[in-house]
């Protein structure tokens, strides 16, 4: 939700940029926005493809420790009713 809210702020902070000095370099440019939509959708897919690749590589998170050993003091906890075989 935060980054969502973020997304929004973003890119209404952009376009009120975009809109107020724009027009002042480029006077009477059509389609203003094909270009720029263009180019960020571009490195958008660009960002997703190096991600993606670079997550299909290296995993996100460690599967296992080969140094790590089981703990001695572990205790494993289980229902009287399993313990004991009833169902």
């Amino acid at each position: 939700r935060q980054s969502s809210v973020a997304c929004v702020i973003a890119v209404g902070i952009w376009l009120e940029r975009y809109l107020v000095n724009i027009p002042s370099i480029t006077p009477g440019l059509e389609r203003p926005f094909l270009v720029e939509i263009g180019m960020g959708l571009g490195f958008l897919g660009l960002l997703i493809l190096v991600v993606t690749e670079f997550l299909a590589r290296v995993p996100a998170a460690t599967i296992a420790d080969p140094y790590m050993q089981p703990d001695p003091e572990h205790v494993h906890v289980t229902p009287a009713a399993q313990a004991h075989g009833h169902h």
